[in-house]
């Protein structure tokens, strides 16, 4: 046990600074419908297979519908 007049050494951690560089949008289709196509994904969309959006307007679209999730992934620059 340590006395009450030493104290905890702290370890900071030293923080980088990073800027945002893109945002990335996917998208899963859980709906029921098999084989559809949709505007802003260049393939076919089968149920529970990701996909690459490329159009921040149709990932926002997608995400207000039942049927879809969508994930952003961020891609960050260091700055130096």
């Amino acid at each position: 046990m340590r006395k009450k007049s030493e104290k905890k050494r702290v370890r900071t951690k030293r923080v980088r600074k990073k800027k945002l560089k893109e945002i990335i949008y996917y998208g899963v289709y859980i709906g029921k419908h098999k084989h559809i196509t949709y505007t802003g994904i260049k393939e076919r969309v089968i149920p529970g297979k990701e996909y690459l959006i490329n159009d921040k307007k149709v990932a926002e679209s997608l995400a207000t519908s039942k049927n879809w999730k969508i994930r952003k992934s961020y891609i960050y620059e260091d700055i130096k």
